[in-house]
């Protein structure tokens, strides 16, 4: 599976899941929002002088003003479902937007029957 079409699947997951999940910028004007970008850090497995399995790591940023955002627990589900790998980095209430702000880490890995591209 080539990153590209591992990153579109992803983008696809997350609008699935919330149509205000965008990829690297923030479309909405106000909240509930979220964000997403791969990371540099890549988690991969290596055998037979190759690359066989490549790990993307993801941060996702949700915005809410909902307390108790049902949301939450819908991309957590997926998350798990998906049997990526995944970590809630932070909760933080800020002051200045009055917003909830949620951050994860995820690693999302290609099929293992699929060969790395």
């Amino acid at each position: 599976m080539t990153l590209q079409s591992r990153l579109t699947d992803l983008a696809d997951e997350f609008k699935s899941i919330s149509d205000v999940i965008h990829h690297y910028k923030r479309v909405e004007t106000s909240a509930p929002f979220g964000v997403w970008a791969e990371q540099y850090e890549e988690n991969s497995f290596f055998a037979n002088n190759g690359k066989i399995r490549q790990g993307v790591r993801v941060q996702l940023d949700y915005y809410t003003q909902t307390e108790f955002d049902e949301t939450l627990d819908s991309l957590q589900g997926h998350f798990s479902s998906c049997g990526y790998e995944w970590n809630l980095d932070s909760v933080l209430y800020e002051d200045e937007t009055n917003l909830i702000h949620y951050t994860w880490s995820l690693t999302v890995y290609d099929k293992e029957d699929e060969p790395v591209v």
